[in-house]
């Protein structure tokens, strides 16, 4: 899947974190609003019954985009 998001649109990875023993994994990329709607929209398009949850965070709080990069590493 995390290909198919870098493939799809102009989007950079910003981290991966797996938790539960690897089972559930949090990727987090970033880029226009645009590519990130169209790289989540292409995620959601695949029929991957693994996928839960696809957000958008359009202009998050700079605090959080430090929380990102420090559990993501």
């Amino acid at each position: 899947m995390l290909d198919e998001l870098l493939k799809t649109s102009d989007v950079k990875l910003v981290g991966c974190e797996k938790t539960l023993g690897g089972r559930m994994v949090t990727i987090i990329v970033e880029g226009t609003v645009s590519a990130v709607d169209m790289a989540m929209q292409r995620a959601e398009g695949m029929n991957n019954k693994d996928l839960k949850v696809a957000v958008t965070i359009s202009k998050p709080h700079p605090e959080l985009t430090k929380l990102f990069r420090l559990k993501t590493g």
